[in-house]
């Protein structure tokens, strides 16, 4: 196995699943430091019925579906081998569902390129710093929910997950994707990596009371390369810069210690295929459909309640 994984566990109670996380090489490639200590990596995280969300297939995110991402060519997984088959049809069962994607230019680009699919319009790539609201009209009649550019963890994400809150049940996301991370990085170096966790760790908090109402999903700081990479597969582990690696180290403990769930397999295959990045920061459009696969799969549409 490629995958290094500890004990997962889930039962059925009637509180819901309970997913218990106990996984001694969390993000761990053979070869390769895992992203998060292993003393730090007991998490509970419970996912209760909601009155705004959908049921969420938790295990479609984690460290187990990654393993068969680049291999397995079974028809209902996500693979390079049935991307163009599969990624359409799920991506239709979601046109009623609302997703938010909040967060950086990484997030971003999650947001544009499943409205590029669901609209049957190009994928647009530009580094476009605000807000994002797309809207289709007749034949399609596909909503998208927002976009909200928030690259800091700061006061906005405070703000937004408040509304969230306190707003009615049909304007409130069946599922929440939040990244966040690069901008800080760029803008404090190593020497910012305290003042980042201590920001997170507030951010988490109003995340969490969010999560007795929807589907929280927390995007790992992704890969990020010194330099731009080249596309013969595992040239670029020297390019990965360290610094980007200790801050998704803190970014997933501020995660896993308050409860909230963190999308894996994400990280997983940006780690994996390195190569089909378009730059050195941003995952091309091959890497882009199959983390999109993953997302899509893992919510259950028919479960959702209060649709567009």
């Amino acid at each position: 196995m490629s995958l290094e994984v500890g004990v997962i566990m889930s039962r059925l109670s009637s509180a819901g699943n309970i997913l218990l996380i106990r996984n001694k090489n969390l993000f761990t490639l053979k070869g390769h430091s895992p992203i998060v200590a292993p003393e730090k990596l007991t998490s509970f995280w419970t996912h209760k019925p909601r009155p705004n969300a959908c049921v969420l297939k938790t295990h479609l995110l984690t460290n187990n579906t990654a393993q068969t991402l680049s291999g397995s060519h079974h028809s209902t997984r996500c693979s390079w081998a049935n991307l163009k088959k599969l990624l359409p049809k799920k991506v239709g069962d979601l046109k009623s569902i609302r997703i938010a994607f909040v967060g950086d230019s990484r997030v971003r680009d999650l947001y544009s390129f499943l409205w590029s699919i669901m609209s049957g319009e190009p994928f647009d790539p530009r580094p476009l710093h605000h807000d994002l609201k797309y809207f289709s009209g007749p034949p399609n009649n596909v909503k998208l929910q927002d976009f909200y550019w928030i690259p800091f963890p700061d006061e906005s994400v405070k703000h937004l997950t408040r509304q969230w809150c306190e707003a009615a049940e049909e304007e409130v996301p069946h599922v929440v994707v939040y990244g966040t991370g690069a901008h800080y990085i760029w803008s404090y170096g190593q020497g910012g990596v305290k003042n980042f966790t201590a920001a997170l760790d507030l951010v988490a908090l109003h995340f969490k009371e969010l999560s007795a109402r929807t589907n929280v999903v927390w995007l790992p700081i992704l890969p990020i390369m010194r330099s731009k990479p080249t596309q013969r597969k595992g040239s670029n582990d020297h390019r990965l810069s360290p610094t980007a690696e200790r801050y998704g180290r803190r970014f997933a403990k501020v995660a896993l210690s308050n409860g909230l769930f963190l999308w894996e397999s994400a990280y997983q295959v940006a780690r994996t295929h390195l190569e089909r990045y378009r730059d050195n920061v941003h995952m091309g459009t091959q890497l882009l459909s199959l983390v999109i696969c993953q997302l899509t799969s893992a919510i259950d549409s028919g479960s959702c309640r209060g649709g567009f």
